[in-house]
Protein backbone atom coordinates (compact mmCIF):
# COMPACT_ATOMS: atom_id res chain seq x y z
CA UNK A 1 0.00 0.00 0.00
CA UNK A 2 1.31 3.44 -1.23
CA UNK A 3 2.56 6.17 2.01
CA UNK A 4 0.32 8.56 2.11
CA UNK A 5 1.63 12.15 3.06
CA UNK A 6 0.88 12.39 7.08
CA UNK A 7 0.36 16.26 6.11
CA UNK A 8 -2.76 15.70 4.35
CA UNK A 9 -4.46 14.16 7.32
CA UNK A 10 -3.42 16.75 9.43
CA UNK A 11 -6.65 19.81 10.10
CA UNK A 12 -4.42 22.43 8.39
CA UNK A 13 -4.81 19.97 5.10
CA UNK A 14 -8.34 20.13 4.30
CA UNK A 15 -10.29 21.19 0.56
CA UNK A 16 -11.13 24.17 2.23
CA UNK A 17 -7.35 25.38 1.66
CA UNK A 18 -4.64 25.64 -0.89
CA UNK A 19 -3.07 22.47 -0.50
CA UNK A 20 0.49 23.51 -2.08
CA UNK A 21 2.77 21.26 -0.48
CA UNK A 22 1.78 17.65 -1.95
CA UNK A 23 4.34 17.65 -4.69
CA UNK A 24 7.23 18.61 -2.93
CA UNK A 25 9.00 19.67 -6.23
CA UNK A 26 6.16 21.25 -7.67
CA UNK A 27 2.80 22.91 -6.28
CA UNK A 28 -0.71 21.73 -6.05
CA UNK A 29 -3.32 24.78 -6.45
CA UNK A 30 -6.71 25.93 -6.92
CA UNK A 31 -7.15 27.89 -10.44
CA UNK A 32 -9.64 29.85 -9.45
CA UNK A 33 -9.87 30.78 -12.91
CA UNK A 34 -13.30 31.59 -13.38
CA UNK A 35 -13.11 34.10 -15.95
CA UNK A 36 -12.88 30.99 -18.58
CA UNK A 37 -16.03 29.22 -17.35
CA UNK A 38 -18.27 32.09 -16.26
CA UNK A 39 -17.08 35.24 -14.63
CA UNK A 40 -20.19 36.01 -12.45
CA UNK A 41 -20.19 32.38 -10.85
CA UNK A 42 -18.41 30.90 -8.00
CA UNK A 43 -16.05 27.95 -8.69
CA UNK A 44 -15.74 25.09 -5.81
CA UNK A 45 -13.00 22.94 -5.05
CA UNK A 46 -14.03 19.46 -4.74
CA UNK A 47 -12.02 17.36 -1.91
CA UNK A 48 -9.08 15.97 -3.87
CA UNK A 49 -6.57 13.19 -2.62
CA UNK A 50 -3.14 13.07 -4.51
CA UNK A 51 -0.37 10.05 -3.86
CA UNK A 52 2.49 8.49 -5.24
CA UNK A 53 3.91 5.05 -5.92
CA UNK A 54 7.76 4.36 -6.90
CA UNK A 55 6.10 4.47 -10.61
CA UNK A 56 3.00 6.68 -10.78
CA UNK A 57 0.69 9.73 -8.90
CA UNK A 58 -2.46 9.44 -8.73
CA UNK A 59 -5.02 11.89 -8.14
CA UNK A 60 -8.66 10.89 -6.58
CA UNK A 61 -11.56 13.86 -6.56
CA UNK A 62 -14.90 13.25 -5.13
CA UNK A 63 -17.40 14.40 -7.63
CA UNK A 64 -20.71 12.78 -6.63
CA UNK A 65 -23.78 13.80 -8.48
CA UNK A 66 -22.14 15.28 -11.26
CA UNK A 67 -22.60 14.06 -14.48
CA UNK A 68 -19.68 12.49 -16.88
CA UNK A 69 -20.57 14.76 -19.55
CA UNK A 70 -19.82 18.09 -17.90
CA UNK A 71 -16.17 17.05 -17.09
CA UNK A 72 -13.70 18.51 -18.40
CA UNK A 73 -9.66 17.74 -17.79
CA UNK A 74 -7.05 19.46 -19.72
CA UNK A 75 -3.61 19.64 -19.67
CA UNK A 76 -1.47 22.72 -20.75
CA UNK A 77 1.92 24.64 -19.72
CA UNK A 78 2.69 21.78 -17.02
CA UNK A 79 -0.97 22.33 -15.02
CA UNK A 80 -3.68 19.42 -15.28
CA UNK A 81 -6.93 21.43 -14.78
CA UNK A 82 -9.81 19.29 -14.05
CA UNK A 83 -13.04 21.29 -14.52
CA UNK A 84 -17.14 20.76 -14.87
CA UNK A 85 -19.89 21.72 -12.86
CA UNK A 86 -22.39 20.00 -10.57
CA UNK A 87 -25.88 20.97 -11.18
CA UNK A 88 -29.09 20.72 -8.32
CA UNK A 89 -31.17 18.35 -9.97
CA UNK A 90 -33.89 18.51 -7.34
CA UNK A 91 -37.32 18.99 -8.38
CA UNK A 92 -39.34 19.88 -5.58
CA UNK A 93 -40.47 23.45 -4.92
CA UNK A 94 -37.56 24.97 -2.01
CA UNK A 95 -39.66 27.24 0.51
CA UNK A 96 -36.67 27.63 2.57
CA UNK A 97 -33.18 25.50 3.06
CA UNK A 98 -33.06 24.72 6.62
CA UNK A 99 -29.43 23.38 5.44
CA UNK A 100 -27.52 23.92 2.60
CA UNK A 101 -23.99 22.44 2.53
CA UNK A 102 -23.71 20.33 -0.88
CA UNK A 103 -21.73 22.54 -3.58
CA UNK A 104 -23.47 23.14 -7.07
CA UNK A 105 -22.10 25.10 -9.94
CA UNK A 106 -18.66 25.25 -11.39
CA UNK A 107 -15.74 23.29 -10.09
CA UNK A 108 -11.98 22.90 -10.65
CA UNK A 109 -9.10 21.42 -9.26
CA UNK A 110 -5.45 22.37 -11.03
CA UNK A 111 -2.22 20.62 -10.34
CA UNK A 112 1.43 21.66 -11.27
CA UNK A 113 2.58 18.56 -12.14
CA UNK A 114 6.38 17.23 -11.96
CA UNK A 115 8.92 17.02 -14.33
CA UNK A 116 8.64 13.48 -14.32
CA UNK A 117 5.82 12.94 -15.56
CA UNK A 118 4.97 11.10 -18.40
CA UNK A 119 2.40 13.41 -19.67
CA UNK A 120 1.17 10.79 -23.06
CA UNK A 121 0.25 8.09 -20.17
CA UNK A 122 -2.31 9.81 -18.19
CA UNK A 123 -5.08 7.89 -17.67
CA UNK A 124 -8.53 9.40 -16.23
CA UNK A 125 -11.71 7.27 -15.32
CA UNK A 126 -14.85 8.64 -13.39
CA UNK A 127 -17.22 5.87 -11.34
CA UNK A 128 -19.23 6.30 -8.42
CA UNK A 129 -18.67 9.69 -7.84
CA UNK A 130 -14.64 9.41 -8.35
CA UNK A 131 -12.38 11.35 -11.05
CA UNK A 132 -9.21 8.80 -10.77
CA UNK A 133 -6.33 10.03 -12.94
CA UNK A 134 -2.81 8.06 -12.79
CA UNK A 135 -0.43 10.15 -14.06
CA UNK A 136 2.59 7.97 -14.45
CA UNK A 137 6.48 8.64 -14.16
CA UNK A 138 8.75 8.73 -16.92
CA UNK A 139 10.30 5.34 -17.40
CA UNK A 140 14.41 7.34 -18.02
CA UNK A 141 13.39 8.76 -14.78
CA UNK A 142 12.72 6.27 -12.37
CA UNK A 143 16.30 4.62 -12.19
CA UNK A 144 17.76 5.28 -9.05
CA UNK A 145 21.16 4.54 -10.43
CA UNK A 146 23.03 4.91 -13.71
CA UNK A 147 25.89 3.63 -14.85
CA UNK A 148 28.41 5.58 -16.84
CA UNK A 149 31.16 4.75 -18.59
CA UNK A 150 34.88 5.13 -18.16
CA UNK A 151 36.75 6.42 -21.26
CA UNK A 152 40.91 5.73 -20.98
CA UNK A 153 43.10 8.54 -22.31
Amino acid sequence: MPVIDERLSSPAHTSEHDPSNIFPESQVYLCSQASRLRVNETVWHPPTDVYETSDCYFVKIELGGVVREEILVTYEDGILAFRGRRSNTCSVNKIRYRQAEIKYGLFEVCLRLPDDVDINGIRVSYSNGFLEAALPKQRDRLTQTTRVAIQIG
